[in-house]
Parts: C-alpha cells; sequence; structure tokens
C-alpha cells in the first residue's frame, strides 16, 4: 500500500508539473494539444513577449547616452566612433540598449566581444553590435556553398567571428545610413581588437 501511495504522489506531482508547463507556454501565446505538439497563431506578438523576459532591462543611470528625440542629435554634427565594451559603464549602455529590442537579443556563444557605435559629435550611442565564434556545424556553408572538408573548417572559421547582434538605436535607426552601418568604415579598431582576441585564445591554447 506504501508503494502505491508514492506512486500515485509521483503521479499527481508530474501532473501538476505538466500543467505548469503547459500554463507557462500559455502565457506566451503557444498553444498545445492533447498530444503535446504546440502552435504559435502569431510569432511577432510571441516574440516581442519573450522578449520583455529575456532581454535585459532598461538602466536609469545610462539613459543620459541615448538620444529620446531628434531634437537632440544635429546630424550635420555626427562623427561615429567604435568603442569596445571592456569597462563595467559600457557595458551596463550596451545592456541598456539591448533592452529596446522587439526580439530576443543573443548572448553569443565562443569568443565574444562587444561594440558600442558612438555618435562623439552628439555624445550619445548611435547602435551596438557583437561578434561570436560561427556556428561550427552549417551544412549549407561548408557542404553546399564552400565545399570544406572537417580540418579545412576548423582552421578557418578559427579565424572568423561572426555578428550575434547588430543593430541602430531610436531615433537614429530612422536614418538610412545609419542603419546600414555606413559609419562602421571605421572599423580598423575593431578589426585590431579581434586581432588581440585570436592571438590571446590562441595563447591560452598552448599553454
Amino acid at each position: 500500500m506504501e508503494k502505491e501511495g508514492q506512486k500515485a504522489d509521483e503521479i499527481l506531482l508530474l501532473e501538476r508539473r505538466k500543467k505548469e508547463i503547459i500554463d507557462g507556454l500559455l502565457s506566451y501565446g503557444i498553444q498545445v494539444d492533447n498530444d503535446g505538439n504546440c502552435t504559435v497563431s502569431d510569432k511577432r506578438a510571441f516574440m516581442r513577449m519573450l522578449a520583455e523576459n529575456v532581454n535585459p532591462k532598461p538602466d536609469p543611470k545610462t539613459s543620459v547616452f541615448f538620444a529620446s528625440s531628434f531634437a537632440e542629435v544635429d546630424v550635420k554634427k555626427i562623427e561615429p566612433e567604435l568603442e569596445l565594451v571592456e569597462s563595467e559603464e559600457s557595458s551596463r549602455i550596451f545592456r541598456h540598449a539591448c533592452s529596446f529590442w522587439s526580439v530576443p537579443v543573443s548572448c553569443g556563444f565562443g569568443r565574444r566581444m562587444r561594440f558600442i557605435l558612438w555618435d562623439r559629435g552628439n555624445k550619445k550611442v548611435m547602435g551596438i553590435f557583437g561578434l561570436c565564434d560561427p556556428v561550427i556545424n552549417l551544412n549549407v556553408r561548408d557542404d553546399e556553398l564552400l565545399a570544406w572538408d572537417k580540418q579545412q573548417k576548423m582552421e578557418r572559421l578559427y579565424n572568423i567571428m561572426t555578428a550575434y547582434v547588430l543593430g541602430a538605436v531610436y531615433p537614429l535607426q530612422q536614418v538610412s545610413w545609419c542603419k546600414a552601418g555606413r559609419p562602421c568604415m571605421r572599423i580598423k579598431r575593431s578589426e585590431r581588437n579581434v586581432q588581440k582576441k585570436v592571438c590571446w585564445q590562441k595563447n591560452c591554447d598552448t599553454e
């Protein structure tokens, strides 16, 4: 009888956990049928809701670095400059910029570097981007497009970084040339930092 009671308790606990999971999915607008299949009727609303829950929250202490309207921006004075995120303050500014995204922001993986694109002329943030290691296994790239074998892939991907987040912030995302990334023509600094990151990783691997 004791074993039967334990089994009944386990079943009740399992059903309770199942209900909690389904309720959590429903709160995100995900429908679950009797077979456990999940569907999303409004994908945009789902992404917005997910972003609100997983993206960094706004940081009032860093809002001074972001323009609230074009009244704070003199387009003629725009002077783009890249900053590698290294300090706690720049990290908070980067996270605050991510809070504007209406889709979940990836954290990247492997080697990671974050940059803030400043408008030094107006002393405001124009945008952000982050670099990380590329996906290792990608058949479309490796087999169909580049025809790399395993050794070629490992050697060449080691010297590549890909953007895991990239975008301009309000209101400068409305300026077409800013959104297209033309201010990033001053990319030499980021290239040097990437080279340092790769060299540092190689040194760590040989120690």
